[in-house]
């Protein structure tokens, strides 16, 4: 999966802290009302961005003071195309967890370990590699608003 050619239609370069990430979303969130009103007020995008952005601030990042990692987005009519970077540490398995196959019982529901399945069940695509040092994860977040209003 490619994101679309040229030059992204918004670039971030995010502090790996959860206040710059709020900060970040909210920033895209505004740049977005203008050129894609119906997208900007989908949820969706900003739940996912939100977990792979924290997952970043939280494991890749963890411990490493006054690191950062790049959000690059692409928006088309029907979906955001998304890019992280980050120069973190590796997935300790080289790759991102498998999706739940089953929602847990709520006696047994731990507090987090969520996040990349509503990633997974929210992205037409999802893609992630580590290369040259580097945690690459592609996204590909339809626009359900966007898809709702052409009905």
């Amino acid at each position: 999966m490619k994101p679309p050619s040229g030059k992204p239609d918004h670039h971030h370069r995010v502090a790996a802290r959860h206040e710059a990430v709020t900060a970040c979303l909210i920033a895209l969130r505004d740049e977005m009302v203008d050129a894609h009103p119906l997208a900007a007020r989908d949820d969706a995008w900003e739940i996912v961005l939100a977990e792979a952005c924290t997952n970043i601030v939280e494991h890749a990042l963890a411990e490493r003071p006054g690191a950062a990692f790049t959000l690059s987005a692409w928006l088309r009519d029907d979906a955001m195309y998304v890019r992280l970077r980050d120069r973190g540490l590796p997935m300790p398995t080289g790759y991102p967890p498998p999706p739940c196959a089953a929602p847990p019982r709520a006696d047994t529901l731990p507090e987090g370990g969520f996040g990349w399945s509503i990633i997974g069940r929210l992205c037409r695509r999802v893609r992630f590699a580590r290369r040259a040092g580097e945690n690459r994860l592609d996204l590909v977040i339809p626009f359900f608003a966007a898809a709702r209003a052409r009905k």
